[in-house]
């Protein structure tokens, strides 16, 4: 055995316990629940089609071909170079085995995720004549759901500023050729930078090949009027102004044109590369795009969470040195917005749509996810509720206007918005996606629960976009409305049978607001009971008991606590508690390791762990502990191996002290390390628990030796 266990007693008292060379880690270990992986995405997915991406920085390309049940599945390409690959089934594959090939494969000690390609869809005062019907772009006074985008821009440095501001549209395409100018739409005429056509399927792209650099939007309906869908997107973005005809986009911003949709949307690959490609990084097979996007906007998606090379492509996208900014429509499905990606995705702005009298549109989608609301129409084509942008009519093959409501409309009004807030910036690249993302709000206008049509007014977001103020905050102004906002430092708790536990919740108030709030939880919590010490209050502070009823059920509550003003106003801080029973089993057997951690690596050596075996006569699913080891930097981890076959793995438990949200490394007397042990419904627990690979095989053996193997 490569190290050397110790059992220790139970310390009765902390002091005793602490020498000058040691010290004491104590708290409280508990049943908690399970570890498990999440299902396999089934929303559009295109069968024998993975995204797959491999552990400590093995190079994608020297991964050929995985096998499952004799079927290769073969590497295509790279994803930039963000280490993610496109793999391709050789043989047909049904739903049930792309499942199953994803639970089989993802268990590869050297895969780190591996989850199904899928489909997304597109979301759908100057000289110019349209621009008295551009609502969307109106002062209050005008339309209440205008966007108040200001008409006058301060000096010609910041017009110089915008114009050099680069807006990507990743979707069908563009009514533009830079060789023939009876393609391009006038509305375009030197507002588009050279593009790239990403679509690697030659049936979905209708241009008679797969990837090239014209990203002409030939249609995506076959047989019918197609929806332009990317030219309506750009032109509301960033259509030309003040040219007599038509009309006038929201910013003087250059277009860079990404096409990864055609006839039925496009692969949620070839967007990614579109994206990465918008970035700046090198794809291979494309020429180096040499205008990396300030704004990339995606006005697609598809009815599934965000999966972890979406999470993983758009990080790494935030973190390009021009600081870009995602817009995405938070789609049309009037459901939580949570459940559409991209606009569900970390990082990414999602951005719902009003009509023209600035209530939420009945199709958009809501929740607290949502960055703000836009105006993005209402009633669907032709209607003076909808917002205008450019098209092509097929049948009489000729450019022309069309009107159309969506999501997808009121995404690019933000995309413009945002590069006139970057521009107000003396170094637009000072002014990074997350400042952008406050300014927006801070600013916005706020929506009640009637005009959001929902319980809370959160569910919209910030509220409406109020263009003017965000791009007066950006460029240094200081407007100050009285406002107000709840909050709590912890969000999420846990409560079994009769446990009581109080929670600060403050109110902050700023601009001179001095009105009194009433707090309440909404919805109501079921099998818990609560109370505020006072329900009205214009103190910056109350207590909010919550005490769970003496018969309970397993499972997760989540509510708001919700703040009104006089006015109606909400503010909302979210809350969930876990509730657990009294578990059927017990921390009998369950061993508590305290693991050396030394240079940055889990130490594989002598007095490498100390262990403390709990007993069951004690407590049942809860239990203190105590143990005192040398003085250094540890890791604790429990485990118990309920099957009793000398290995962690299905149906046994584990847990870590994990506060950080992986591993925490403790150096010093610790007396509050409370934490749970759950129950494995993985093989590739490990994988499950935010480590990263070196620790898990650490891990793996420590847990062997343990058992003596």
């Amino acid at each position: 055995m490569r190290f050397i266990v110790v059992i220790l007693a139970f310390c009765f008292f902390l002091m005793a316990c602490q020498t000058s060379n040691h010290m004491v880690l104590s708290g409280t270990i508990g049943l908690g629940a399970s570890i498990s992986s999440a299902d396999v995405q089934v929303h559009n997915v295109i069968l024998g089609a993975f995204l797959v991406k491999f552990r400590n920085n093995l190079r994608v390309q020297n991964q050929l071909a995985l096998q499952w049940n004799q079927n290769p599945i073969r590497f295509q390409r790279q994803l930039g170079q963000s280490g993610i690959g496109v793999f391709q089934a050789q043989r047909t594959m049904s739903l049930q085995d792309v499942q199953q090939a994803i639970n089989t494969l993802r268990l590869r000690h050297d895969i780190e995720y591996i989850e199904p390609d899928r489909m997304v869809v597109p979301l759908t005062n100057p000289n110019d004549p349209l621009f008295e019907a551009q609502w969307n772009l109106a002062s209050r006074n005008q339309a209440i759901g205008g966007a108040r985008l200001p008409l006058n821009f301060a000096d010609d440095a910041t017009q110089k500023r915008l114009a050099s501001q680069v807006i990507a549209v990743v979707d069908t395409g563009i009514l533009f050729s830079a060789s023939d100018e009876t393609r391009t739409h006038p509305e375009l005429k030197d507002r588009v930078l050279p593009g790239f056509d990403f679509i690697t399927d030659e049936t979905t792209a209708n241009d008679g090949d797969a990837r090239d650099a014209e990203p002409f939007d030939p249609g995506d309906r076959l047989g019918q009027q197609g929806s332009y869908h990317g030219s309506m997107v750009a032109s509301i973005a960033a259509a030309q102004s003040n040219n007599g005809i038509g009309l006038s986009g929201v910013s003087a911003a250059k277009i860079l044109p990404i096409r990864a949709l055609g006839i039925q949307g496009g692969r949620l690959s070839d967007v990614l590369d579109g994206v990465l490609w918008a970035s700046g990084e090198f794809i291979s097979g494309t020429p180096l795009n040499l205008y990396p996007a300030d704004v990339i906007n995606l006005s697609l998606g598809s009815k599934n969470s965000c999966s972890k090379s979406e999470e993983e492509v758009y990080a790494r996208i935030l973190g390009r040195p021009q600081k870009p900014v995602i817009v995405a429509a938070a789609g049309n499905n009037s459901s939580n917005v949570i459940a559409t990606a991209p606009a569900g995705c970390s990082g990414v702005l999602a951005i719902g749509a009003t009509n023209r009298s600035g209530q939420r549109a009945p199709y958009s989608n809501f929740g607290s996810s949502i960055t703000i609301m836009a105006p993005g129409g209402q009633n669907g084509a032709g209607s003076s509720e909808a917002i205008y942008g450019i098209t092509w009519k097929d049948d009489i093959k000729t450019f022309d206007y069309k009107l159309d409501a969506g999501t997808s409309f009121a995404a690019p009004l933000v995309a413009g918005v945002i590069t006139h807030m970057k521009a107000a910036v003396e170094k637009p690249r000072d002014l990074s996606a997350s400042q952008i993302k406050q300014i927006l709000q801070d600013t916005a206008v706020p929506m009640t629960a009637t005009q959001c049509n929902r319980l809370t007014p959160l569910d919209c977001g910030a509220g409406l976009i109020d263009a003017q103020a965000a791009i007066q905050v950006a460029g240094g102004q200081i407007i100050e409305r009285p406002d107000f906002r709840v909050s709590i430092r912890q969000s999420d708790f846990i409560l079994r049978p009769n446990q009581q536990i109080t929670i600060q919740v403050n109110v902050i108030r700023s601009g001179g607001f001095d009105k009194p709030v009433r707090l309440s939880i909404i919805p109501p919590f079921q099998q818990i009971q609560s109370e505020f010490s006072t329900a009205s209050t214009t103190e910056s502070s109350v207590s909010l008991t919550l005490k769970a009823l003496n018969t309970i059920s397993d499972g997760q509550v989540i509510s708001n606590i919700q703040a009104v003003d006089p006015d109606g106003v909400v503010r909302i801080a979210p809350i969930s508690v876990q509730l657990q029973t009294k578990p059927s089993a017990t921390l009998d057997q369950t061993h508590i390791v305290a693991i050396q951690w030394g240079d940055d690596t889990i130490e594989d050596k002598a007095f490498l762990a100390t262990q403390v075996k709990l007993d069951s006569i004690q407590t049942t699913w809860q239990s203190s502990y105590s143990m005192t080891v040398p003085i250094g930097t540890y890791a604790l981890i429990a485990f118990k191996d309920t099957d009793k076959n000398n290995i962690i793995g299905i149906d046994d438990y584990f847990g870590m002290v994990a506060f950080s949200g992986t591993l925490d490394q403790i150096s010093n007397t610790q007396s509050n390390l409370d934490f749970d042990v759950q129950r494995i419904e993985n093989n590739n627990f490990l994988g499950e628990l935010n480590l990263s690979f070196p620790v898990q095989q650490k891990i793996s053996v420590i847990l062997d030796n343990f058992f003596g193997k």
